[in-house]
């Protein structure tokens, strides 16, 4: 029940407020009644959770994201003022405003007369208004809004959903339905459609045709409204397997938070979100992963969804967060997320398969489906009684979730028009409530900023976080490093002093090409094997709008040059000495510059093909192919002046080629070479210098220069098309 302000009111306030001859800032709330903007004193805070500060027009502002509201100073009250969130915006003088989505000119019953204080229902301000608090309530040019983190929750709504694959095969029919604040269950037999629904509500589907309409609050739904207001726990727990729980929930907060906030309350946010999903035991304990003891399934879990709750999103999306779990496990995870939602009013959904019963029953609603249709959904209970209405009350004893997927489900293929007329009787006894669309209420969504950080700060701590893993994989680190001195020293004990003589014109072609395939192929498999499951990871984060994909693959590409400048630097500096190639330190650089390279180009090309493949299967299984075409064209087993015609562009394209050419160059320029009496044919050496190698294998068609573009063409090439397929291929 609500009224009109009485005489007495209006004429207290316009008194209060006429002793000031400039603006003030007024406090409405956006569904409740105003609060004039003045400094008011009490014993406790209005709203119920630490404040947050910023600084507008060289003042302090202290505002909730549904936390302390403060404007300008200290706030003390018995019980909340504002029921809802407020909006603190500058109003003239003596304005009263009050917003209602119905009836913007009402006033509350809570809402009392002001004298010698406010008044509320049940409550007194213990503190009269003064001339000093209300100056200290005055702005200049402000206007912001308090975000509806904790005090209200979003609707969503979605109104005949229709999914049309391309070969026109539906996977959604006319599916409508609506959710606000509550922990819903998407419930349904496999291929019932569960996991599509969810994705088409959180705008995660790709190559379908989608028709119906979508909305938050009445507003229609878009990529950016998702990102700021959502989060989305995917079914496979996709994380960084050296990076500890602590160490991912902050660079998780540096890239999502809002920028404004401070490094010691991103650092509280963590501490916050890890003590509420019990995290506590294993914060500074590593992920791990296959090869590596780490956390636990469900801490696992708990993790992926504490990095989607640290924003405090009002709309959470989870792929069957239970698979894979125990018992015990489900229900304590089903059971944080049923406190989430009653602590913030948070809306959640799950996809969910059969859970147990305890589970069950802590979901507020439900929504049961099969072959792409609504068979019911409403609040738990609801459910169960619209299954009894239609003839199919629940037995005692029996798992209500089990009851409620067995009544649609076929157990022999002869079933399937018995089950047609169960499905068809219980959608008979389903209840249509109005939406808030339809009722002509609208309320706005949070406006408060999500901007990402800049650029620049996004590539700092996806470089800070790139460094840490790439240090913590020791075991990978050492066995490269093992692995370019063994090849180093069994290919320099192989080809030992190959010496100046005739015998060395057998030697030298070969060794110099074994270095240029070894350093290539090895580099190249480490990258296949790896960047397809890191690319997972990036597009889940991507999905969440935490970075530009730019600053990701820049920062990647800067952290792990550091080994393919080191390891190939190591391998030169041994293997040259080692088979005695010329003794110069021009030379010797420029053979060592030219492995750097011909690393970078190997790992660049299997770079784009694993980001084109996109899985790991598809990348090991073209890999090999490019890298044998690369080695035939490679200029020792066909020297480039004999390559048909047809198959030059190839030739071309193979960074091995252009590396051997280059190396061969550096080695045989300035190359004497001498010969023994056995060796001389008609009283000759057959081959005197380098020179003459050179003109015989046509390797007098290049030069070092071209060489060395050709290659840095070639790595420039393979990672423009690495970062297009990261930035494009989304699926």
């Amino acid at each position: 029940m609500t009224r009109s302000p009485n005489r007495t009111t209006v004429r207290l306030m316009g008194t209060l407020m006429s002793l000031f001859t400039h603006k003030r800032s007024v406090a409405y709330a956006r569904n409740r009644t105003a609060v004039v903007g003045a400094t008011i004193q009490s014993t406790t805070p209005i709203l119920r959770k630490p404040a947050v500060m910023r600084r507008y027009d060289k003042k302090l502002i202290a505002y909730a994201r549904n936390r302390t509201a403060v404007v300008g100073a200290t706030i003390q009250s018995t019980t909340p003022i504002l029921r809802k969130p407020g909006v603190i915006q500058r109003f003239p003088r003596n304005d009263f405003v009050s917003r209602n989505c119905r009836n913007p000119s009402h006033i509350t019953e809570d809402d009392r007369d002001i004298e010698g204080g406010i008044t509320q229902k049940n409550h007194t301000m213990t503190t009269p208004i003064t001339q000093n608090d209300l100056a200290l309530a005055t702005m200049r040019d402000v206007e912001e809004t308090v975000d509806m983190d904790d005090s209200t929750s979003l609707t969503l709504a979605w109104k005949k959903l229709t999914v049309e694959t391309p070969d026109k095969k539906k996977l959604l029919s006319d599916v409508s339905g609506q959710i606000s604040g509550s922990l819903l269950a998407i419930m349904g037999p496999s291929g019932s459609g569960k996991t599509t629904l969810m994705n088409v509500l959180a705008n995660r589907v790709r190559g379908v045709k989608i028709t119906g309409d979508i909305r938050i609050n009445a507003q229609k739904v878009t990529s950016s409204l998702l990102k700021r207001v959502s989060g989305y726990v995917m079914q496979d727990d996709l994380l960084f397997e050296h990076l500890t729980v602590e160490e991912t929930m902050h660079y998780t907060a540096d890239l999502r938070l809002p920028r404004e906030m401070t490094s010691l309350e991103k650092k509280e946010r963590v501490n916050e979100t890890i003590s509420q999903l019990g995290l506590e035991s294993c914060r500074g304990t590593v992920i791990g992963g296959v090869t590596i003891k780490g956390i636990s399934g469900g801490e696992r879990k708990r993790l992926c969804v504490g990095m989607e709750l640290i924003t405090h999103p009002k709309l959470l999306f989870l792929d069957e967060p239970t698979s894979g779990l125990d018992s015990s496990t489900a229900l304590s995870l089903i059971t944080t997320l049923s406190q989430i939602v009653s602590t913030r009013n948070c809306t959640i959904l799950c996809t969910i398969h059969q859970p147990q019963s305890k589970i069950f029953h802590l979901f507020h609603s439900v929504l049961v489906m099969s072959k792409g249709h609504v068979v019911a959904m409403g609040e738990r209970q609801q459910v169960i009684d619209q299954y009894e209405r239609a003839g199919f009350p629940c037995p005692e004893f029996t798992n209500p979730a089990d009851h409620l997927i067995d009544v649609i489900t076929p157990i022999n293929s002869g079933d399937e028009p018995e089950l047609r007329e169960n499905v068809a009787a219980i959608r008979a006894e389903q209840f249509h409530p109005q939406s808030d669309e339809e009722k002509g209420c609208i309320v706005d969504v949070d406006p408060i900023d999500h901007e990402r950080m800049p650029w620049l700060r996004q590539f700092l701590t996806l470089s800070k976080r790139t460094t840490k893993s790439l240090l913590r994989q020791r075991s990978i680190l050492i066995t490269q490093l093992f692995q370019s001195i063994i090849m180093a020293v069994l290919i320099g004990t192989v080809f030992y002093h190959i010496g100046n003589d005739q015998k060395s014109t057998m030697k030298r072609q070969p060794v110099l090409f074994f270095c240029v395939i070894n350093q290539g192929m090895f580099a190249a498999l480490m990258i296949i094997n790896s960047f397809p499951s890191e690319r997972s990871i990036t597009l889940r984060e991507r999905a969440a709008g935490s970075y530009h994909v730019s600053a990701y693959f820049l920062a990647k590409s800067l952290v792990e040059l550091a080994p393919l400048v080191i390891f190939p630097a190591i391998f030169s500096s041994v293997v040259y000495w080692l088979v005695g190639l010329q003794p110069a330190a021009d030379k010797f650089f420029l053979f060592l510059f030219l492995m750097i390279l011909t690393n970078l180009s190997a790992t660049s090309v299997a770079l784009a093909i694993s980001a084109v493949c996109r899985t790991t299967d598809l990348s090991v299984t073209v890999m090999p192919m490019a890298l044998e075409v690369f080695r035939l064209f490679g200029g020792f087993l066909m020297t480039p002046e004999n390559i048909p015609r047809g198959f030059v562009w190839l030739d071309a394209l193979s960074y091995v080629k252009w590396a051997y050419v280059a190396i061969s160059l550096n080695e045989l320029r300035g190359l004497q070479l001498n010969c023994t009496e056995a060796q001389k044919v008609n009283g000759a050496c057959p081959v005197v210098n380098g020179e003459q190698t050179i003109r015989s294998l046509g390797l007098d068609r290049f030069t070092i220069g071209e060489c060395v573009g050709a290659l840095l063409a070639i790595i420039i090439g393979c990672r423009v098309i690495a970062f297009l397929a990261l930035r494009f291929l989304k699926r």
